[in-house]
């Protein structure tokens, strides 16, 4: 029986594997729709393919041929030119850097410290709903220093046995509000530290839609006043709307173990808040004419990054580098690597006037703009694209590891409550953001 769900599991793979090629390689000859152009065709079809793989197969297959894709689609004037674009760039080199601290954290242990450290203060433990926030809020900062993945199966393992420990029945409400609390926050996470790719393709598509665009520092004041204030109202919602019960929970439970740090992961917070202080101080001295800002302009975000790594591979504690590649090797998430390769490249050409994707979408889009502010409208779609996307498996990788606890949830449960908090989280979104804008005008933060 195992073995024929194996075959069963290998010729589903193939059949979507069929599907994603033939998506991106000979779907794009289909005619052009609107004011789409063949390369815009060309360039939406792979998109589509690969989206789709991302789903069905994993993160890493479908990149790479998304990134042959588009090396001979006419996108490029040659292949070299298309791995130069896609491997070559300051954010590519900067996700490389980020994913090396992320195994590290992974490998090190340093989640569980961060988490035991939280989960221990006096204040998380006086009340069910407390305790969920600090719950949450561990999860975030844990995605913020690591990854979401990472954040959600560790945060996930821990919630499982406590919810054995209360006995709480599968499919109940309750581990859906615990689980989407936390698929929420760990994606949250993942937009907060400025070397995090989520936050850059939000400031990119954000700053492409104003007239006045946010600065790095910005982005991350807004996103960490944002994750707060949305957390916040997913538990109020939950507790008084859903009428989410948690008084079989007894404070006590959630009380993990506190964990001492090691010489080596106290060495790596201490390069982490090295490494956001390098990334967010160029944005601040941009215009500075110091020759240390105007170095570390020069280099950019990829280039600081790769010096970093330099450092904590030839800074010895303990007597041993602190970060090894043969070691981190296990760890290192290859299928990231090449999502971000594919990624990064191909939202350059929605923009592009050549292709025709952007006339399109504003043709299509044009009437919700006549009655709605052109911020609010890009606000709702970034909003509406990362929280509403709770309540799909197929999302992120952070759902599909949500939705396949299903010893915790139902599929109908889980999917309802998503979706009916992240429309309430996006509408909240739109309000904030005036609330922000009026805050950073009266700190001077430019």
């Amino acid at each position: 029986m195992a073995q024929g769900k194996g075959n069963l599991l290998v010729d589903h793979k193939l059949f979507w594997k069929l599907v994603v090629v033939l998506l991106q390689f000979f779907a794009v000859y289909l005619p052009p729709v609107g004011q789409m152009t063949v390369l815009g065709m060309h360039i939406v079809f792979i998109l589509i393919g690969t989206i789709i793989g991302w789903i069905f197969i994993d993160l890493g297959w479908p990149s790479v041929t998304g990134i042959v894709a588009l090396g001979i689609c006419g996108a490029f004037d040659s292949m070299d030119a298309a791995l130069a674009a896609c491997l070559g760039s300051q954010t590519q080199w900067m996700v490389f850097g980020a994913l090396l601290i992320c195994a590290f954290v992974a490998e090190s242990g340093l989640a569980d410290v961060i988490a035991g450290f939280l989960l221990n203060l006096k204040l998380s433990r006086k009340s069910p709903f407390i305790m969920s926030f600090f719950f949450f809020i561990s999860a975030y900062v844990v995605a913020a220093v690591s990854a979401c993945q990472i954040a959600v199966l560790l945060f996930i393992g821990l919630y499982r046995g406590i919810a054995e420990k209360a006995k709480v029945k599968p499919g109940d409400l309750i581990n859906s509000y615990w689980l989407c609390g936390l698929a929420l926050c760990s994606v949250f996470g993942e937009m907060l530290p400025p070397y995090k790719i989520s936050m850059i393709i939000l400031l990119n598509i954000y700053n492409s839609a104003v007239a006045v665009p946010l600065s790095v520092l910005q982005g991350m004041l807004w996103g960490v006043g944002g994750s707060v204030v949305l957390t916040l109202t997913y538990i109020f919602f939950c507790k008084y709307v859903m009428r989410v019960d948690l008084s079989s929970f007894d404070p006590d439970i959630l009380q993990i173990k506190k964990i001492s740090p090691t010489k080596e992961q106290k060495a790596m917070l201490w390069y982490i808040g090295i490494m956001v202080i390098l990334l967010i101080v160029p944005s601040i001295f941009s215009s500075s004419s110091l020759l240390v800002f105007r170095g570390m302009n020069y280099m950019g975000f990829g280039g600081q990054m790769l010096i970093l790594v330099i450092v904590m591979m030839s800074i010895p504690v303990n007597g041993k580098p602190l970060l090894d590649m043969a070691t981190m090797g296990k760890g290192f998430s290859w299928n990231v690597f090449w999502m971000a390769a594919f990624y990064t490249t191909i939202s350059g050409f929605i923009s592009k006037p050549e292709v025709g994707i952007s006339a399109s979408l504003s043709n299509w889009f044009a009437p919700l703009l006549q009655i709605m502010p052109a911020v609010v409208f890009v606000i709702l779609a970034i909003y509406l694209g990362s929280n509403c996307s709770i309540g799909l498996p197929s999302a992120n990788p952070v759902n599909a590891i949500a939705f396949s606890s299903t010893d915790l949830i139902s599929f109908k449960t889980q999917s309802r409550l998503g979706w009916i908090t992240g429309f309430i989280m996006a509408t909240i979104s739109v309000v904030m953001y005036f609330v922000m804008a009026v805050f950073f005008n009266m700190a001077g933060i430019a």
